[in-house]
């Protein structure tokens, strides 16, 4: 439950404040949380203020919830901090397409453009301290260059609880994803989604799991922060109102609520964690250009 206090500002107006969610805070309080800082945000009277306040809901929200997941609760603050300081420098990335007031420049369409793609390369940066935090030693770039959708429905299928299906063809899997994200952004890429017929992990390798949660929960901070550039942007709050945005929802309530949705929709649960499956995919493949080729021995 998220305690509501009411501050007396220097202006002598009364305003309502949200104590910050933790380990133990309900999904459904994390986003209120989430979308109540990001409106504030919003609101804010310059570019850096607005910045800062979406970084630093963003960071605990997406902090909190990795650290479950990858069950390393202990690395919950440590977490925090990463995940809030990779989240600001993605943000940052918009700050050209804005004056200091925090209004749009209509002629800086290049560098608003620029900084929408910009999540993955800011994630991947912030990485290696995020997977030392949980004790990670896997390859992580090479764990990502080799990452498939097979790899991701696991992943998926863990967290949601579910089965990982087994005999899905890739041909029923892209078939489904036609039906089930008609009308999504990424509809035209679904045919290229890649497939292997690498092995399930084992128990063994639970780390290399536990590496890719990592990876898909700090690209996802990495993107969801700028959307409420994106918004003030666009000169509403669309891009921050669930309601209208699925995907702006704390990571772990996106997914149950879509694949909830799937299903009430009348389709099966196996389309619905394959659907869910490439929301989770899609913050895969913010990685996938910038690790496409192997280090250079020597750099």
């Amino acid at each position: 439950m998220l305690i509501i206090v009411i501050n007396m500002s220097e202006d002598g107006v009364e305003r309502l404040a949200v104590s910050e969610p933790t380990v133990e805070t309900p999904l459904e309080d994390i986003q209120g949380y989430l979308v109540d800082e990001a409106k504030s945000a919003l609101g804010q009277f310059t570019f850096d203020a607005r910045n800062s306040r979406m970084a630093k809901a963003v960071g605990l929200e997406s902090a909190i919830l990795a650290a479950k997941s990858t069950g390393h609760v202990d690395a919950a603050d440590r977490l925090r901090d990463i995940f809030t300081q990779a989240s600001e420098e993605a943000g940052s990335t918009f700050s050209g397409a804005f004056d200091e007031t925090g209004r749009k420049l209509e002629d800086k369409n290049d560098i608003y453009n620029s900084a929408m793609s910009a999540a993955g390369q800011v994630a991947l940066r912030h990485l290696p301290a995020a997977l030392e935090a949980i004790g990670s030693n896997v390859d992580v770039q090479t764990l990502l260059r080799d990452t498939d959708f097979n790899d991701v429905l696991r992943l998926t299928a863990r967290e949601l609880g579910q089965p990982v299906p087994q005999g899905l063809t890739p041909e029923e899997v892209k078939r489904s994803l036609h039906e089930t994200a008609k009308g999504d952004y990424f509809e035209d890429q679904i045919d290229t989604l890649p497939f292997s017929d690498k092995p399930q992990l084992t128990k063994q390798q639970e780390q290399t799991e536990q590496t890719l949660d990592m990876a898909v929960r700090l690209a996802n901070a990495t993107w969801k922060v700028g959307q409420v550039h994106r918004a003030a942007w666009e000169g509403n709050d669309g891009r921050i109102n669930p309601a209208k945005r699925e995907a702006f929802n704390p990571f772990d309530l996106l997914k149950k609520e879509q694949y909830n949705r799937v299903v009430k929709e009348g389709r099966s649960p196996q389309d619905a964690l394959v659907r869910v499956g490439l929301e989770v995919y899609k913050d895969v493949i913010q990685y996938k250009p910038l690790v496409a080729q192997p280090p250079t021995p020597g750099r």
